[in-house]
């Protein structure tokens, strides 16, 4: 994990994925591949690492890029409440669960109660869509 660090870069923590969705709205995509790596490698390594937060990072990485570069998205609001969908996804796919992944989710994210409640509808109809395909490609 020190290597894969030291060679492509430091991938962040839960900390920096928060700031960053408070103040960009999503998370650059230069953090993916160390973040990948560095959390493959700790996995691998028997690291204490569980799979929630580099999938939550990996997810919300690739829904603000597509949020910017596919839908062309230029709103802070809009490209934020993409990588939350994202971020709300990934975790209802891991977990099973459409209600727990979208409102951890955005609740990991709100420092002062209840922050980014407008996005609920939208996150957890992400979530869900993402279990039913999770479970689709299963076979369950």
């Amino acid at each position: 994990t020190g290597l894969s660090v030291s060679i492509l870069g430091d991938p962040g923590d839960l900390a920096y994925i928060v700031k960053c969705v408070h103040a960009k709205g999503y998370i650059t995509i230069d953090h993916l591949v160390p973040m990948v790596f560095a959390s493959l490698f700790s996995m691998v390594g028997g690291g204490p690492i569980g799979p929630e937060p580099p999938l939550v990072a990996i997810c919300a990485c690739i829904a603000g890029f597509i949020s910017r570069n596919l839908f062309k998205q230029r709103n802070r609001n809009m490209i934020r409440k993409h990588t939350l969908m994202g971020m709300g996804a990934a975790l209802a796919a891991l977990f099973g669960c459409p209600l727990g992944g979208p409102l951890f989710a955005l609740e990991v994210n709100s420092r002062f109660g209840i922050e980014y409640f407008e996005h609920t509808v939208e996150t957890v109809f992400s979530a869900t869509v993402s279990v039913m395909v999770m479970r689709f490609l299963s076979g369950g």
